[in-house]
């Protein structure tokens, strides 16, 4: 609802895991790029695709990419996309660590002007995630041992740092106080 999936649409799913939205977008006509640093589950994502195409053959467009969330910048110079959003990627880092900030801030620097960024992260309003992040202390080898869930006045902050305007945030499936994740989104200022 955020975005709707269309044709022609360009889409950039940062740390796409399964790519189970990334799917989604490209099987309604949008030119869908996923990138995720782990070679395992981008093998898991591509064999989702293939089940997807086996079940509604098409020509559609889906790359599935290795790579750094942090070398977006790098990797898409030109690349501005219409749509860029991740789910569950921000909260790995605790707040004192500076890819916290710097995940959103990659992901917005290759969306277009006037295009939507849109991150989902854990609730820290949920006491289930606390003691999720408390107990699992992290999801991915990769990632820091210490995850923290996000308020949502701090991720509308994150997001207007990043450069993103109109920011909206809301729990994803229920109430402030139950809802596991938060999603903020916004539109690309302009540039200059």
């Amino acid at each position: 609802r955020i975005c709707p999936p269309r044709p022609g649409l360009r889409v950039l799913e940062p740390g796409c895991g399964s790519a189970k939205f990334s799917i989604g977008y490209a099987l309604r006509g949008a030119h869908v790029e996923a990138l995720d640093i782990d070679q395992g589950v981008l093998k898991y994502a591509a064999a989702l695709w293939a089940k997807a195409l086996l079940a509604r053959p098409g020509k559609y467009e889906l790359d599935l990419i290795l790579g750094n969330l942090f070398d977006l910048e790098r990797m898409f110079p030109d690349a501005l996309y219409d749509f860029v959003f991740n789910e569950g990627i921000s909260h790995h880092f605790p707040r004192t660590d500076w890819r916290r900030q710097e995940s959103i801030n990659q992901m917005v620097k290759v969306t277009k002007p006037g295009g939507m960024g849109c991150v989902m992260v854990s609730n820290a309003h949920c006491p289930e995630m606390m003691e999720y992040a408390r107990t699992i202390s992290h999801t991915y080898l990769k990632m820091p041992p210490k995850q923290e869930p996000f308020h949502g006045d701090e991720l509308c902050d994150s997001l207007t740092q990043a450069g993103l305007i109109d920011i909206k945030i809301v729990p994803v499936g229920g109430l402030w106080a139950r809802a596991m994740l938060i999603a903020g989104w916004g539109t690309r200022a302009p540039l200059g």
